[in-house]
Order: C-alpha cells, then structure tokens, then sequence
C-alpha cells in the first residue's frame, strides 16, 4: 500500500512541477491572465480521493433485524357466570373498560322472592321459639301440680296428659324451626351466588348484550376480566410469528425512553399472536403502552464486511466501487453472505482492509 501511494505521490508531484514552471514561463511573457493561471493552479493540486467517503472491509459481527410494535396487555382473561338459574339481572354496576378491585361488585339478580321467604322463616322461627318457651312454662306448671299432694289421682293424671300434649308442640315447633333455618341457609347462598363478584383486579372486556332484565343458566357467560396481575408485551404479526420460536429472546425498547430484556412464551403462527414476557416484572408500565420488539432475523459473528451503503446490486449481481491510483471510481465484483441492517456480509471479490466508496 505505502509503494502505490508514493508512486502516485511522485506522478502527481512531476505533474505539479511541470504546471508550475510552465504557468511561470507564459507568465513572464504575458500571456496568461492572473486569474487563469491562479485557476490552473488549483486544478493540478486538487486531490480527487476529496470527492468520496471512504470505508473499509473489515471484520465485524452481521446482523438483519426487524422491529414489530408491540402493546404491554393484560393475558389472563376470566369468564364470569351467575352460579344460580331462573333469576333476573336487574342489576349492572359496571361497564366494559373499567378497571376493578378484587371483590367488587359487577352485577346482581333479581332475588326480591328468596329475601321474602328468609324473612317469612325468620319470624316463623320467632314464633316457634315463643311458643316451646310456653309450652316449657306449662309443663313446669303441670309437673308441680303432678308432684303436688294436694291433687287426686283424677287430676293428676288429667295434668299428665296435658303436659304431653306440650311435648307434641314443642317437638313440632323444633321440627318447625329446623326446616325453616335449613331454607334460610339455602337461601343465604342463593343471596351470595345472586351477585357477581370481581375475583381478581383487572378489567372489564365484554359484558353481555342485553343483560338487564336476562335470566342467565349458569353456564352463561355474561362477563369478562382480564386479570392485571398477568402481563406481558403481546404483538401480533404473522410473518415474524412463522420463524420464532419459544424461548428466543428479545430486546424491547419504548419510545420517549425505556428498554426491557424479554423472552417469547408464547406464539400461534396461524394468528400470528406472539407473547414477550419480562425477565424482571415493571410495576410502572401502564396497559396500554406500546414499545418496538427487535428481532434478530439472521446473524453472522465475526465475517469479512463492508457498510451495506458501499454495496450495489444490478440484477443479481453485487458490487463495490473503490479508486484507482490515479483517483478514478471503478465497480468491483463481489460475492456476498447476509445481508444486514447496516453492513454486508463479503465472501469473496475484496479483501481485508480494502478501502470502498460509501458515498
């Protein structure tokens, strides 16, 4: 290299000298104007690499990358139902789009019927409960009268009798209550399942058509929540979904700021529905926010590379520009590997260190 620049230095330095002594000779005799000869000057010592950037095939890692957007979404939906049949929504508290707390109210049916009859049995349990209360004070009356001397036989057993037919009350008033507490507790969970409860914070994504006034089997699906204590970057993209696979990992970057080391759990070629998750969860990234996935399509470490803006290519065939010694662009033919974002991969028509015109 350094016997190819001193030749060029000597021609041009010969060429310069000649340009002198001649512009001096015609100079002296007149007949050259000041500014041609200054113009002449110039010319000769231009130096025509000035016109080109430069760069060099060097050896360097190849990478062809694409970037997909992506939403940071919740992943765990839940499909919400009524546990009870043959009862009326007359009761919606929500709307689709809005975020709740575990444990807050969604919906209820209407159970006007089942709180008449708890409290129906209640009061036929305060009844019942006030008449063994008596019954108990008639039998005491009677047992003292029964152990009284001062009764005949007649009597006492008169008394007996009654104090039997007390017994009967009694047990029917317990009988009574049994049957009436076990419909309550029956009824109390028919209560509980009457209204739908969040079982988790997340948010509301669908709520059935016409749900008011609706009386739901069990099975019906009358709401959905999308649970936010499972996130992740979800993209969808068909193309980019047929070649990756689980376990590849990602790097994930946020415009305005913000980057994230992920790795893909999750993806369905078909739909093209592909699942990014952290490898250390972000609390402050809100639902909703979109970042860019890069995905490293192909590589090559350590390959024999020029800048892609040095490389040219005429139907099917690839090449690079490089000067000549005496400063004159000429196309080289080369041979390339992969192709990347931002250098070529050269297999064969350069070599190392040679120098290329990028612009």
């Amino acid at each position: 290299m350094r016997t190819i620049i001193g030749k060029t230095f000597r021609k041009r330095a010969a060429a310069a000298v000649t340009a002198v002594c001649i512009a001096l000779t015609a100079s002296s005799c007149g007949l050259i104007p000041k500014e041609e000869e200054e113009h002449k000057l110039n010319i000769v010592t231009e130096d025509v690499s000035s016109r080109y950037k430069l760069a060099m095939a060097e050896i360097r890692d190849v990478e062809l990358t694409s970037n997909i957007v992506c939403t940071y979404s919740q992943l765990n939906e839940k499909e919400l139902c009524f546990q009870v049949t043959g009862y009326r929504v007359n009761g919606i508290y929500v709307q689709e789009g809005d975020e709740v707390k575990a444990g807050d109210r969604l919906a209820s049916l209407d159970i006007s019927a089942v709180l008449a009859q708890i409290e129906a049995c209640s009061e036929t349990i305060t009844g019942n409960e006030l008449l063994i209360r008596q019954n108990e004070e008639m039998i005491a009356f009677y047992a003292a009268r029964i152990a009284s001397p001062d009764y005949n036989l007649m009597d006492k057993e008169e008394y007996t009798l009654k104090a039997g037919e007390c017994e009967e009350i009694i047990n029917e008033c317990r009988s009574s209550i049994e049957r009436a507490k076990e419909i309550i507790e029956e009824d109390k969970l028919l209560v509980d399942r009457s209204v739908l409860y969040a079982p988790a914070d997340g948010t509301v994504s669908f709520i059935k058509k016409d749900l008011s006034g609706m009386y739901p089997d069990e099975d019906t699906v009358v709401m959905k929540l999308v649970d936010s204590s499972e996130c992740a970057f979800v993209a969808v993209n068909q193309e980019a979904a047929g070649y990756m696979k689980t376990g590849d990992r990602v790097g994930i970057t946020r415009a305005g700021g913000g980057s994230w080391s992920a790795a893909l759990t999750f993806t369905d070629p078909e739909s093209g529905r592909m699942i990014f998750e952290l490898d250390e969860p972000d609390y402050s990234i809100n639902i909703g926010t979109r970042a860019n996935v890069t995905l490293v399509l192909e590589s090559a470490e350590q390959v024999l590379a020029v800048p892609r803006i040095c490389l040219h290519e005429t139907e099917g065939r690839y090449y690079v520009y490089r000067l000549t010694e005496d400063g004159v662009r000429e196309p080289v033919d080369v041979e390339v590997g992969l192709i990347g974002n931002n250098y070529a991969e050269i297999t064969g028509g350069i070599e190392l260190y040679t120098s290329v015109i990028a612009r």
